[in-house]
């Protein structure tokens, strides 16, 4: 018998970690958006799957399943088209054992990235889209080490370049962002 598991990986990032109980020798169907599928357990907006990535390590086999927006707190079920992926041995993963229920732990932005563009230039990158009135607010960003934000540029609802005071070379500066 073939059963997996399902699993958020970051709060605030629209991803979930499935796991199968063993290898999988269907590729190709384990990584195919249209076998899978993501309801609300309680109806609420629908979520996509927008893509998936592979990883095995040590005879696991886990996918990276990247969504659209969920709701924090809410309760999910994945539903994983029975009879398209099986194992070595042969086993499908066959109803009951093709759905799992998990809960969202945040649909909260997060910093993906930032980086120095300039000495008085930095690019914040974050997970998801905000509205414009949420980032653009020099005294929402915070630096230590004295470095101050004295403007924000919007470069699109998930990117902003802060203009600072000006960065000491290889100085390390932490960011702290008022929500």
């Amino acid at each position: 018998m073939m059963t997996f598991r399902v699993s958020t990986v970051t709060p605030g990032v629209c991803q979930i970690l499935v796991t199968f109980s063993s290898s999988v020798v269907t590729p190709g169907a384990s990584i195919d958006e249209d076998n899978y599928v993501i309801t609300p357990v309680t109806p609420t907006t629908a979520v996509s799957v927008e893509s998936i990535s592979v990883s095995t390590t040590d005879d696991i086999y886990s996918l990276l399943v990247e969504t659209t927006d969920f709701t924090k707190d809410q309760d999910y079920l994945l539903t994983i088209t029975p009879g398209v992926i099986h194992n070595i041995g042969g086993s499908f993963l066959i109803a009951p054992n093709n759905t799992g229920t998990f809960t969202a732990t945040s649909s909260s932005p997060v910093v993906q990235r930032i980086y120095a563009i300039d000495e008085y230039t930095i690019r914040v990158e974050f997970s998801k889209e905000m509205s414009p009135g949420d980032i653009d607010v020099p005294t929402k960003y915070q630096f230590d080490n004295s470095l101050t934000v004295n403007s924000v540029c919007i470069i699109s609802n998930a990117v902003v370049e802060l203009t600072t005071s000006k960065q000491i070379p290889s100085a390390i500066y932490t960011l702290e962002i008022a929500p």
